[in-house]
């Protein structure tokens, strides 16, 4: 996914004059930072009160909006305005490629999984063994052992 992040960075910062290493590199580097964020804000989820869980979660959405904001500007230059329109494009795009990518993925799982439930019986296709019906016992070994 850092890949498709870069083509993002590309279009958002096209007019930069840098290559797509470049863009994918600071990709890269947002990542890491953002799974930084995710780890230093992670303990504060455990604290056993009901307020905890929401307050980590907003306390991320704002240090990823704020660092995308500040390494926008800090690499590609331009005012403090063009900046947060980069950060909030990329993020927006971000997470609308991997809203669409969990659904193939589910679909595509849905679809494995209901593979041997539709295959054909035997008849309709040699070499394949029809599946047992029925209870299968199953030895569990006994507790004293």
């Amino acid at each position: 996914m850092v890949p498709v992040c870069g083509l993002l960075v590309r279009v958002a910062a096209r007019k930069s004059g840098r290559n797509f290493p470049q863009h994918r590199w600071f990709a890269f580097h947002a990542h890491a930072a953002y799974f930084g964020v995710m780890a230093l804000t992670a303990p504060i989820a455990l604290i056993p009160h009901s307020a905890a869980g929401t307050a980590s979660s907003l306390l991320r959405i704002a240090l990823a909006l704020w660092y995308s904001v500040t390494a926008f500007h800090a690499a590609y230059g331009g005012g403090w305005l063009a900046a947060p329109r980069r950060a909030v494009f990329v993020l927006a795009a971000y997470a609308v490629v991997i809203g669409v990518s969990l659904a193939i993925l589910f679909a595509a799982g849905l679809l494995v999984w209901q593979l041997p439930f539709s295959l054909k019986p035997e008849a309709d296709m040699p070499g394949l063994k029809p599946r047992p019906t029925g209870h299968i016992p199953v030895a569990w070994p006994s507790p004293e052992a």
